[in-house]
This record gives structure tokens, C-alpha cells and sequence, in this order.
């Protein structure tokens, strides 16, 4: 998987057990950049080309933009909506007749609260699997952690649920020590996800990152 921003003309390249990491020195740039990945990451059109094989991916489909670590939401709206997906596979696959009698249930009870009702009643009998999923607000079960966990848990969701595989983060460096990211790069390894850090400015470099570094020159220094 690589890609290609064109504000700095340059390919970035994702590999195996390594995390990418693009300094932006010169403010304007890097909000130019960060306005580019926030537009094309919610479906928008832009000029940032993700490929892999010489096949165009959607940025919108393929990778997620993370700007606050601190609000990261593993029930998120594309999440359940995935989650909904699956779960519905599962009642077709496992339980379609004890949804049916579930819901006949239901439907019985309706019927008997709108015979002593002092009022008609009208209701719908038609519900499908995701009405019952939204009935009872079904999502995952997330436990509170540390800001690492929250990420990972994240990660993994969003990897596994959605199919995701890129992992675009703003100024990481600034809510994570070393020993905190390398334990995240370890997680995203065995994952088999990419990331691309996008920083302001060049904090240090761990030695599972390759660096690239966009001077206030525009000139551009690969640290591998």
C-alpha cells in the first residue's frame, strides 16, 4: 500500500512493521495537508491518491483520521452499522426460527395491550433483524483504560469490524511516551495495520518509524 500527496509531491510507502511518520515543518502546509486528509477521509474529493497494486483504494473506505485520541468512540456510527451487518448474518445463519418466535411473541403482546387499550392502536408487525438490534441499543462492550488501551481497542475494532487497515494520526508524539509507542507499533504489527503519524514537528524517532521530514524550506530528509 502506498500514497501520494501531492502538496509535497511524494509517495509514501507502507511496510511490514513499520510506522510512517511525515513531519511538516512549515504551518500552512501542514494545515493545508491536514485539511486534505480530513475532507477525503469523510468522503470527500481530493488530490491524495491511496493505491496498492496499482489499484486506487478510497481513503474514505480504507483508513480513518484521527485528529483527538481522547474521543475515540468504538461505537461509532460505521461501526454498528458493520456490526449490525454481521449480527444479522449470524440470526439468518443460527437463530432465524427462535427470531420468529421471538417476534411472534412481541406481536402477541401488542395485540393484547391494543384489545384493552381504550384507544385504537396502530403498529407495525414488519420488523426486521436491525430493528430488533436497535431495540435494545446492542453494541459492543468497551472497557475504560488508559489512552494506549482506548487506541488499541480502536485499532482492533475498526481492523476487524470494518475492515480498515490504515490508521492516519495528528501529533501522536504529544499524548504517547516511547515505551507507549512501541508498544502500539507492536500491537499494529501483529495486527498487520498501517499508520502514518502526521507531526508538526520532529520529536524523536523510535526505531520500528521511518521519518520523512518536510522543512520550513520544503526540503524534504528521509530518516530511515
Amino acid at each position: 500500500m502506498k500514497l501520494y500527496i501531492s502538496q509535497i509531491d511524494k509517495e509514501i510507502p507502507f511496510l511490514e512493521n513499520f510506522a510512517q511518520v511525515l513531519i511538516i515543518e512549515k504551518r500552512e502546509l501542514f494545515s493545508d495537508i491536514l485539511m486534505s486528509f480530513w475532507k477525503q477521509c469523510n468522503g470527500e474529493e481530493g488530490t491524495l491518491i491511496l493505491s496498492e497494486d496499482d489499484k486506487l483504494l478510497s481513503l474514505n473506505k480504507k483508513s480513518i483520521f484521527i485528529i483527538n485520541p481522547f474521543a475515540l468512540d468504538c461505537n461509532e456510527k460505521k461501526v454498528i452499522n458493520y456490526l449490525y451487518k454481521e449480527l444479522e448474518r449470524i440470526i439468518s445463519e443460527k437463530f432465524t426460527l427462535n427470531f420468529l418466535e421471538q417476534n411472534g411473541n412481541n406481536i402477541r403482546l401488542i395485540e393484547q395491550i391494543n384489545d384493552v387499550s381504550p384507544y385504537p392502536l396502530d403498529y407495525n408487525i414488519d420488523i426486521g433483524v436491525v430493528d430488533f438490534l436497535k431495540l435494545y441499543n446492542v453494541k459492543l462492550q468497551i472497557d475504560e483504560g488508559t489512552l494506549l488501551e482506548k487506541i488499541i481497542d480502536y485499532i482492533r475494532t475498526y481492523h476487524r469490524i470494518c475492515g480498515i487497515s490504515l490508521f492516519i494520526f495528528v501529533n501522536l508524539k504529544l499524548y504517547l511516551s516511547e515505551i507507549e509507542l512501541h508498544d502500539l507499533y507492536e500491537f499494529m504489527f501483529y495486527e498487520k495495520v498501517f499508520s502514518l503519524d502526521l507531526e508538526g514537528n520532529f520529536i524523536a524517532k523510535n526505531e520500528n518509524e521511518h521519518c520523512i521530514i518536510v522543512d520550513k524550506d520544503l526540503c524534504i530528509i528521509n530518516l530511515d
